[in-house]
């Protein structure tokens, strides 16, 4: 092999080594998709999801295979966890919108720190803060390191930690909520009740695709917040939006 086709080569090993070669599954889920084969293509992703957790790729299609096998509280999931990987993302957020319109599912609203922080993932609001606070430490060390730099170095440094503590409030926010997760419940028929026992006082219906939030977990049961309502709810009928870090 000649230097000049010998260097592209390594070049694309490297590469290969650094990022891994692309999952034939991948493709392989996206032709039975396309072939109308929704129950193959579930199958597929249901593996690509658990090798690939933060592949909002993965959760998106998922979640398509989802809503086309007629699953729609399992798919306002998947969405759900798009929206955890990647928050900016417009096309999951329409199918979530119109699955919980077409099943007539209240639209949960937002609090001001949901506002705030959730613009970005835990993932981007972690690496901002990590990179803001060693950039702003070496700026304000430099500055007091060498006194003839400029001003702006060490205002430099004060701006980028004040960056850092916003961006370290963001990722502690998604912390908190993963505490107390999200849940969608996923089967029919669900009904909150006011203690953890089968045949304790019905609270309020939860209807399949409603979201709901965790705030305890006792054994086979789950206390859930909806709006200001609580109630106990069997854990096997929702899935909890829990991702790893």
């Amino acid at each position: 092999m000649s230097a000049r086709l010998l260097i592209p080569a390594l070049l694309l090993i490297i590469a290969c080594a650094a990022f891994g070669a692309p999952d034939p599954r991948f493709d392989a889920a996206r032709a039975s998709y396309d072939e109308g084969r929704f129950a193959d293509a579930l199958a597929l992703y249901d593996e690509l999801t658990k090798d690939y957790p933060h592949s909002p790729e993965a959760h998106f299609n998922r979640g398509n295979a989802l809503a086309r096998l007629g699953r729609a509280g399992e798919a306002i999931a998947a969405f759900q966890r798009v929206l955890m990987i990647a928050p900016r993302d417009a096309d999951a957020r329409a199918n979530l919108t119109f699955l919980r319109d077409a099943a007539g599912l209240p639209k949960p609203q937002p609090s001001l720190r949901d506002v705030t922080f959730g613009a970005l993932s835990a993932r981007e609001w972690k690496a901002i803060a990590l990179a803001a606070w060693w950039l702003g430490a070496a700026a304000l060390a430099a500055s007091l390191l060498m006194p003839r730099l400029p001003n702006i170095v060490r205002r430099a440094g004060v701006a980028l930690l004040l960056a850092a503590l916003v961006a370290g409030a963001g990722w502690g926010h998604w912390r908190l909520r993963q505490r107390h997760p999200l849940a969608v419940v996923i089967a029919p028929g669900v009904q909150a009740r006011f203690a953890p026992l089968a045949d304790a006082t019905p609270h309020f219906d939860a209807p399949e695709g409603l979201t709901l939030r965790v705030l305890e977990q006792s054994g086979a049961w789950l206390r859930v917040q909806e709006d200001r309502r609580e109630g106990w709810i069997p854990r096997e009928g929702v899935a909890i939006l829990e991702l790893e870090s």
